[in-house]
């Protein structure tokens, strides 16, 4: 082999190596800086979108109908995120109808919302109809 083969073969073998390192997922059982900044295992977020079918502000939860009819219900904690047109609303802001779409995570066999974004306006009340006696 030609010298520029042998160097270019060690180049790809050490591109390789080192690209599998960074691959691999750092360990959490160890005591490098990585399990020291380990707070458990990390949990996969979910998604879901539909429209709010009803909210408990008080008990914190929130119960959401996708568009096929299945019906979800979220906890909504102090790490929840809750955003309406780019800014934080609190769950008190959410009104059954509003269309919403969720990240969420089970914890204790709980779907929890870590973030939902509100999409659109604020449904408004209806305006009272107006009768008009007829003359």
């Amino acid at each position: 082999m030609s010298s520029k083969k042998i160097i270019i073969m060690g180049l790809l073998v050490a591109f390789t190596a080192g690209a599998t390192f960074a691959a691999a997922p750092a360990s959490t059982t160890g005591s490098g800086p990585a399990a020291k900044n380990a707070k458990g295992p990390t949990q996969a977020m979910k998604r879901f979108t539909g429209f709010v079918a009803s909210v408990d502000a008080t008990a914190g939860k929130l119960a959401v109908k996708e568009g096929k009819g299945k019906v979800m219900d979220f906890a909504v904690n102090e790490t929840t995120v809750l955003k309406r047109g780019g800014k934080v609303i609190k769950i008190a802001d959410i009104a059954v109808g509003d269309r919403i779409m969720i990240r969420y995570s089970e914890v204790d066999g709980k779907a929890v919302i870590r973030m939902a974004m509100l999409v659109g306006p604020r449904k408004a009340a209806k305006p009272a109809e107006k009768k008009e006696a007829k003359k």
